[in-house]
């Protein structure tokens, strides 16, 4: 296979400055423990002056390990919830508060009614931040109700998986 680039000239302190720029934070944190080794032990691979440190096949085993723990750590999911299922989980969220806000609203009609005699709706600041906080909340969801039409409904198995994968990923880093 001919190298795009000689990865025998690539100095090694500017190449981690170069990475460790990436916005990736993932990427960044694996470069001095993952990305920098690969490097090197490519470099050893390819150089025609082979160590003695390990044989040629070891070196390649060793950069294919470090391509598989960089794959690991930037593909291992951040939450057990299936990307798939995040609106509908905002929208539960979402009308549980709004039912809080209907339950406080309704408590405050209530109050109304026995302090006022029989008048049911509340004209305070109070009850106006609510009906404002339940439009707001109303308008959040309307717009998870969109997404979630384009997303998939069923998302077990991303969910039964995440344990193993998070379990392999934090033992992994503890290395």
């Amino acid at each position: 296979a001919e190298l795009i680039f000689d990865i025998t000239s690539i100095d090694p302190s500017q190449a981690e400055v170069v990475l460790m720029k990436c916005s990736n934070l993932k990427f960044q944190r694996m470069v001095p423990t993952v990305v920098m080794p690969l490097l090197f032990s490519l470099q050893k691979v390819s150089d025609d002056n082979i160590s003695c440190e390990y044989t040629r096949e070891e070196g390649i085993a060793l950069a294919w390990t470090y391509i598989g723990l960089l794959r690991l750590h930037l593909v291992a999911p951040s939450s057990p919830l299936d990307p798939a299922q995040k609106p509908a989980a905002k929208m539960s969220q979402l009308d549980s508060h709004l039912l809080r806000i209907r339950s406080q609203f309704t408590a405050m009609r209530l109050q109304s009614g026995l302090a006022h005699g029989g008048d049911c709706n509340p004209d305070c600041p109070l009850a106006r931040a609510l009906i404002n906080e339940a439009e707001l909340t109303f308008e959040k969801r309307n717009k998870q109700a969109k997404k979630e039409g384009r997303a998939a409904i069923k998302g077990t198995s991303f969910y039964s998986a995440f344990p193993r994968v998070e379990a392999v990923h934090r033992h992994s880093c503890e290395c």
